[in-house]
Parts: C-alpha cells; structure tokens; sequence
C-alpha cells in the first residue's frame, strides 16, 4: 500500500512540475545556434556595361526615386534612384558579385560581362519593394506556445485527479492511526 501511496504522490509531483516549469527545461537537446539561409544569387548579363533595373512595390507598380545601392565585399560602389517608371541603371561595374537593395529589398548577383554570360544570364533585376512592413495583431502565436499551454493543462488535470484519488480512497475504508 505505501508503494501505491508513492506512486500517487510521485505523479503528482510530475504534473506539479509539468505545469509550472516553462517548456523545454526538462529537455536534454542541447541549444542549437540559428542559421540565416544564404540568398540565392542570380546572375546578370550587363548591358552596353550597365546593370539595368526596375523597382515596383508589392503589386507591380513602378517606385519612383527608390534609393538603390550596390555594394561589393560590403563596400558601397554606387548609388542611384529610380525614375519614374521604377528603373534604373549603375554604369561602372565589372564582372563580379554584388548585392544590391532597394528600399527593404535586398538581392545578391553575380554580374557578367556581355561576352562572358552564360545564356540563362537575366539581362537585369527587379527589386520588389514595400513601402512599409506589414503588420497585425495577434499573431505571434506559434505551435511552442500551443505545447506549453497543453502539457501545462494536461499536468494540471493529471495533479487534480491524482489527488482527488489519493484523498478518497474508497478501498481501504479502516481508519488510519498512527
């Protein structure tokens, strides 16, 4: 009878402690660091030595005067806007790796000479852009929230009828002394 006294008490402790420590604080998966996944890089065909463009929001439409930056190894080496159809155009260049962004667009190419680029070469980019970022409400909620919400009412309910079995215990009905 103790043993089973035990036990009741040992599950109790158990949906005691699933409920009140956070998740993941009895898991033994050590932390593992986030990795950014590399954007893709596209190449591109100059034009008569230029990197041609267009910038357009969302929804298509043309940006006029979006800010466009080229860099390489970090280093800006041109700056320019768009017009108003939403293109562009960087003259100067050589053939090489290079990020560029407009507005909250960014993008990394690999730029080709006119002789050199292979035939799947694009002959620009097209930036797509939004004005602002999205936002909503309530939408934070994720499937880690939603575990430790449900361990956490599952061991409270587990603690509850635990108890309520260990205090009414129906087959032993002589009284205790002690």
């Amino acid at each position: 009878m103790k043993s089973f006294d035990f036990a009741k008490s040992f599950v109790v402790a158990v949906a005691a402690a699933g409920a009140v420590l956070p998740a993941g604080v009895g898991s033994a998966a050590q932390p593992v660091a986030a990795t950014v996944p590399a954007s893709p890089v596209t190449d591109v065909a100059l034009a008569g030595g230029h990197l041609n463009g267009r910038v357009v929001d969302a929804q298509g439409v043309s940006l006029n005067g979006a800010m466009v930056v080229v860099r390489q190894n970090g280093q800006e080496v041109a700056r320019t806007t768009s017009d108003r159809n939403g293109q562009f155009s960087v003259g100067g260049l050589k053939g090489g790796v290079y990020n560029v962004s407009a507005g909250n667009s960014e993008g990394t190419y690999r730029v080709w000479t006119e002789r050199t680029a292979p035939p799947a070469a694009k002959n620009g980019v097209v930036m797509v852009s939004s004005a602002s970022p999205v936002r909503s409400q309530g939408g934070g909620t994720n499937w880690g929230t939603f575990t430790a919400i449900g361990l956490g009412a599952l061991g409270t309910t587990l603690g509850g009828v635990a108890l309520y079995e260990a205090n009414n215990d129906d087959d032993n009905n002589t009284p205790k002394t002690p």
